[in-house]
């Protein structure tokens, strides 16, 4: 591009360095003096593809210009592996943190290194870390749901739980695992919600909670 594009978020209309003013339709011709691209999936010469790639790159530069936004993070995401964990509360997650560019996920096992944890579908997973080897201050701590029984029997993985939620910036749970963080005592004073009850003895019913 030979020309850097911002967003005037007063009007939504591109502006360029010169303040000349673009109009979406006019944005979508491609720059007359920019460099020929040889690699767009082999249509070098195809003038469609041409201008899509000079959309994109448009459209890159007007994002990166708005104040406050970043393309690039060194986030630390630490989400803690436990037996039986509920494997949508964990890949859905791992899917939209690990988008941050520079964001680091760290999926953290309360069992041995490189051990496999399975999840209550039976889905094995391969951990990167241990609690006792995760990030001690973290960016976000994840707790699953699942078979958080299991979890709460563990002593050793709760209070790897409350020693990394203390050095972290956002502590976060899905489904059951708000009661692993109530357990470990992160809730007090604090408003949760779960898709679940849990009678005075303490067993949990799921309520369409995976």
């Amino acid at each position: 591009m030979t020309k850097k594009q911002i967003i005037n978020p007063s009007d939504g209309r591109l502006r360029s360095e010169n303040e000349e003013s673009l109009t979406a339709a006019e944005n979508t011709r491609p720059a007359q003096n920019a460099e020929p691209r040889h690699d767009l999936a082999g249509r070098p010469n195809d003038p469609a593809a041409l201008a899509a790639w000079e959309r994109s790159v448009a459209a890159h530069d007007a994002l990166a210009a708005l104040p406050g936004v970043t393309l690039t993070a060194n986030e630390d995401v630490v989400i803690v592996l436990h037996p039986g964990f509920d494997t949508l509360d964990v890949i859905g997650p791992h899917y939209f943190l690990a988008s941050m560019l520079g964001a680091k996920v760290h999926l953290a096992t309360t069992g041995a290194p490189g051990e496999l944890v399975t999840s209550a579908g039976g889905l094995p997973l391969i951990p990167t870390t241990t609690l006792e080897d995760a990030p001690a201050f973290p960016t976000v701590l994840l707790v699953p749901g699942g078979d958080t029984p299991v979890l709460l029997a563990d002593n050793a993985a709760m209070a790897a739980i409350r020693r990394i939620a203390d050095g972290a910036d956002i502590v976060t749970s899905v489904c059951t695992g708000a009661f692993a963080l109530g357990a470990a005592g992160l809730l007090k004073g604090r408003r949760d919600y779960s898709l679940v009850d849990a009678s005075p003895a303490g067993r949990l019913w799921s309520r369409g909670c995976g």
